[in-house]
């Protein structure tokens, strides 16, 4: 019996390392990660609030002209100025593992971790570099929203903020990188696709019947528009 099960214990092991690894990928702003997508000229270039998927982790970037006077604004307040900010939610722990000094033993033991048990969460702010679309990048959605789903959309992303002051972030490893403190919990049942698919659903932009938990379920209804 053990021996028919090891395939089956390797598979499921691979899916939680996988889909953990989505929540730590970097947006396009590290110069490690290159992602393979490309840009198709579309509502994109007129548009100020996007998807974006960067392999296997999604998150969402919105012009810093939409940020003001929101719930939001509080990230305009970081050190480094951009005019789009892309934000996303991960583990605690493995969101900021070193990627140079860590082990791939120690990545899939946290991997498994955070996965399998409820863990804090943090919320990753990166104030890009250049406009989303010219940045790496696997896939990139655009988003038209009216004034009202603009506000459902952001209330949503604020909501698992546990502090809204950018004096009560800290830096990352990476360039540009910031995190807050996260008041949700990441598992496989809430990952950082799972976040960005509630505020697009609360948003009125997309609709699943069980909240997705990988990039492309997230991004199939957007790019099918």
């Amino acid at each position: 019996m053990w021996i028919k099960r090891v395939p089956v214990n390797i598979a499921w092991v691979a899916l939680i390392v996988g889909l953990l690894s989505a929540c730590v990928a970097a947006p396009a702003d590290d110069a490690a990660m290159r992602d393979t997508g490309t840009h198709h000229e579309t509502d994109a270039d007129a548009s100020h609030a996007y998807v974006v998927r960067h392999r296997l982790h999604t998150g969402l970037a919105l012009s810093a002209d939409l940020l003001k006077d929101s719930p939001l604004a509080f990230v305009l307040a970081l050190p480094d100025e951009a005019d789009y900010y892309e934000i996303g939610l991960g583990d605690e722990v493995y969101y900021q593992l070193p990627r140079a000094s860590t082990s791939q033993l120690r990545r899939n033991t946290l991997a498994a971790r955070a996965m399998l048990l409820p863990t804090r969460t943090v919320m990753q702010v990166m104030p890009l570099s250049g406009h989303p679309k010219d940045l790496p990048h696997t896939d990139l959605a655009p988003l038209q929203l009216t004034e009202a789903e603009l506000t459902a959309l952001m209330d949503a992303m604020v909501a698992t903020f546990a502090h809204t002051d950018a004096e009560a972030a800290w830096a990352g490893e990476r360039p540009r990188q910031w995190f807050f403190h996260g008041n949700r919990r990441f598992w496989f049942r809430y990952t950082c696709n799972t976040w960005t698919a509630h505020a697009l659903t609360e948003a009125e932009q997309a609709s699943w019947v069980v909240k997705p938990i990988r990039a492309g379920a997230v991004m199939r209804p957007l790019l099918a528009r």
